[in-house]
């Protein structure tokens, strides 16, 4: 069985592999969509985990919308395009060099992490409602140790009050940094 880390910094390095190839001017907008995805989630926290009050449904059904939710998002990053940029009626190309090569490691890295990491903190927040498939860490796992490793926990300062704030201040940050790269 794999530990639910070990597989978060395994979609990490993944991700940073394609963000190589797909160079950080196509990986910004893919951070910024997950940093406000998992701000929009934490906002809405308290609605979202309502759901099996007012639907008689399982912790399953909570978990399933915040997952689906996240994903469209971050899948809308992923869907934007940053590449191609008509000038006088003809497409200019971004061609990646070393520098958007590296960036695009880095950011995309990021990018895994965040998106795995965000999974992850939203199947321990429902009490891991994929049971059969996924149980909960035994508290001496090193998954148990390293939840203080999750990006939700790392940016909110583990969900203190108005913690979130320093989130959506990372996700403004990316956005800028996104809009400054066109």
């Amino acid at each position: 069985m794999i530990e639910l880390s070990s597989l978060m910094w395994l979609t990490a390095l993944m991700a940073a592999v394609a963000g190589y190839l797909r160079g950080w001017r196509r990986e910004t907008p893919v951070m910024v969509a997950a940093l406000f995805g998992a701000y929009l989630l934490i906002q809405a926290d308290v609605l979202l985990r309502s759901i099996p009050f007012l639907t008689g449904a399982g912790r399953e059904l909570t978990f399933i919308v915040q997952i689906g939710i996240f994903g469209l998002i971050v899948y809308l990053g992923y869907g934007f395009r940053t590449a191609a940029y008509y000038q006088r009626g003809r497409r200019v190309v971004f061609k990646l060099n070393s520098a958007a090569s590296w960036l695009g490691l880095l950011f995309g890295g990021i990018n895994g992490w965040l998106i795995a990491g965000t999974a992850w903190f939203l199947m321990d927040i429902n009490e891991y409602p994929l049971s059969p498939f996924i149980v909960a860490p035994s508290a001496t796992s090193p998954t148990a140790l390293a939840l203080g490793m999750n990006p939700v926990v790392l940016l909110t300062g583990g969900l203190g009050g108005g913690a979130p704030t320093f989130l959506l201040i990372a996700a403004l940050a990316a956005l800028v940094l996104a809009a400054t790269s066109a």
